[in-house]
């Protein structure tokens, strides 16, 4: 039985309902309850009952996690505390300071944004403006909006507390506001922006992440194009006091790309301010070598495999980017490796092995190469295991066989043998498609078996005697 709530309810989740305690039940959206710990309430939700559920059943309980949307807001993926602050810090006057957050419902029902759209009220409110308002009214789990503020200030000094207030609910109209507050100074800025960060940094190969490049204000950061710029890119083009620096591909010592070729990689970055004055600054990021501890293969050297097996039994792996082959001085000549992968030309039959020693043990060398060229050679043992060949006879007495054992079939939670003399057997076992046994039952006496446990799907029966194994049918279950 799946319930799915749309409501707040003062009990914790996930709630625990005894079908015993329902008091009412009418129509198909109104369940009256009563919670075991003594709570009452009425509420509207969906629900559906699954074909052949039994309210006389022995286990008389249901779990329902009631469905809530819970609200976020954040700003370049830093999450604010619902009453925030947020410093705009200084803005020259008459320039105007655009800031995006991010709305996003990371709850598991739909969330509702109220009396859209979204006003700056309180204090100051001619100094701000909101730019876009969210694209959707509606949140589904998961889904996120944006909205963009602009701090727009008309003359020097605080502008403080501009608030904007984002009301949410869910879709029982249960309503919770969070404000943000806004504060902000307006400023006569006749300086151009100075870099707070160290001019030279080293990082080492195969890293992509270089550092953050900071000011000490708003400014829009771009770099050169006549240095090594073009190995470099910034996170974004906004307007930020602070950008993170990258390599566009992570550098290789070994193959340095900079200008001249020493691991030494020069860049020009340039900031300009709100007020539209411009600071160049020069970078130096040297790249230092790793230690190469040299290629080793890291995938396992034994494993084991049921006859007749097909496709791919291992693949290969090593400590760095590698290729891989086999050897050709022991079992290889019975296996192919594609892409890494390996697998039995044929199939293997425990009764009929083809390694070389005759025993079921497979020995082959995977040779791995590493892209400096280096090897590493590791010897593979595959062990083939004998399967009892019951489901393939047993497929093929199915395919002739019209004599209808099993009952009911398809079945849900048990199923009864017709026909069928019990005595002479010891156990009835199910077993899946692959030859794996499931469920065994040694007790006949009641003609009654179990199958609750398993998944929806079909199975075979089979019953097992002393000297014989008797296949009864496909079981069918729902």
């Amino acid at each position: 039985m799946n319930f799915e709530v749309g409501f707040d309810f003062k009990i914790e989740e996930p709630m625990e309902f005894d079908l015993d305690l329902i008091t009412n039940f009418r129509g198909e959206d109104i369940l009256r309850y009563r919670a075991n710990n003594g709570l009452t309430g009425t509420t509207s939700f969906e629900f559906t009952i699954s074909d052949g559920f039994d309210f006389a059943e022995t286990s008389r309980k249901v779990i329902i996690n009631v469905l809530k949307p819970q609200f976020e807001a954040s700003y370049k993926g830093v999450l604010l505390n619902d009453r925030v602050r947020f410093d705009l810090k200084d803005v020259p006057v008459g320039a105007s300071l655009p800031i995006t957050f991010q709305i996003e419902n990371v709850g598991t029902s739909s969330l509702r944004l109220r009396d859209l759209p979204l006003q700056v009220t309180n204090n100051n409110i001619d100094q701000y403006e909101i730019l876009q308002q969210p694209d959707k009214s509606v949140l589904e789990p998961g889904e996120t909006t944006e909205f963009i503020v602009a701090f727009q200030p008309t003359s020097t000094g605080n502008k403080n507390n501009a608030r904007i207030i984002l009301l949410n609910s869910d879709f029982d109209s249960n309503d919770k506001d969070f404000r943000i507050d806004l504060f902000g100074r307006g400023v006569n800025d006749e300086t151009a922006p100075a870099f707070l960060s160290d001019p030279e940094v080293s990082v080492a190969e195969n890293l992509k992440s270089v550092y953050q490049i900071e000011t000490n204000e708003w400014v829009t950061f771009s770099l050169g194009s006549e240095k090594d710029e073009s190995f470099f890119e910034l996170e974004s083009n906004t307007i930020d006091t602070l950008k993170k620096l990258s390599f566009v591909t992570p550098p290789d010592f070994e193959n340095p790309n900079d200008g001249n070729q020493d691991n030494v990689y020069q860049l020009d970055v340039s900031a300009t301010d709100l007020a539209g004055l411009s600071t160049m600054f020069e970078l130096t990021v040297t790249v230092t070598d790793v230690a190469n501890e040299g290629i080793v293969i890291t995938s396992p050297s034994m494993i084991s495999v049921d006859e007749n097996v097909t496709g791919s039994i291992y693949v290969a792996t090593a400590n760095v980017p590698a290729t891989f082959s086999l050897g050709n001085s022991k079992d290889e000549s019975l296996f192919s490796i594609v892409n890494a992968e390996i697998s039995f030309n044929s199939s293997p039959n425990f009764e009929d092995p083809l390694d070389v020693d005759t025993n079921n043990i497979y020995l082959l060398d995977l040779i791995a190469r590493a892209n400096d060229g280096s090897t590493a050679v590791t010897e593979l043992a595959v062990a083939v295991n004998d399967v009892e060949e019951v489901i393939s006879s047993t497929r093929q007495w199915l395919e002739n066989s019209e004599k209808e054992w099993i009952l009911p079939n398809p079945a849900t939670y048990t199923f009864s043998l017709n026909g069928f003399e019990r005595a002479e057997y010891q156990q009835v076992s199910i077993y899946d498609f692959s030859g794996k046994e499931l469920i065994s039952y040694k007790d006949l006496s009641s003609n009654s078996f179990d199958i609750s446990s398993l998944d929806q799907g079909v199975y075979l029966v089979i019953a097992a005697g002393l000297n014989d194994i008797l296949p009864l049918g496909r079981l069918i279950k729902k």
